[in-house]
């Protein structure tokens, strides 16, 4: 099944700061592995995140190489 695969290159991640885009969340996880995007979910109500996304690594091996190496981002 092609979503399931999907959902298997994803991260999530959590505890974000309120200003945290798409952009910014792509940038910091790019330093570190290679991604091919990431988003935050929005509050429709405002115009911040709601605290968690999603990071999408390029295939399940990449995802658990960097889970692997427990990484921290500040």
């Amino acid at each position: 099944d092609t979503m399931e695969q999907e959902r298997k290159k994803k991260l999530l991640v959590y505890e974000l700061h309120p200003k945290v885009t798409n952009e910014l969340l792509l940038e910091q996880f790019q330093k570190l592995a290679p991604v091919s995007h990431a988003y935050v979910l929005k509050d429709p109500e405002s115009e911040f995140n709601k605290g968690y996304g999603y990071v999408a690594f390029p295939s399940q091996e990449a995802l658990q190489e960097f889970v692997k190496r427990r990484p921290v981002i500040h």
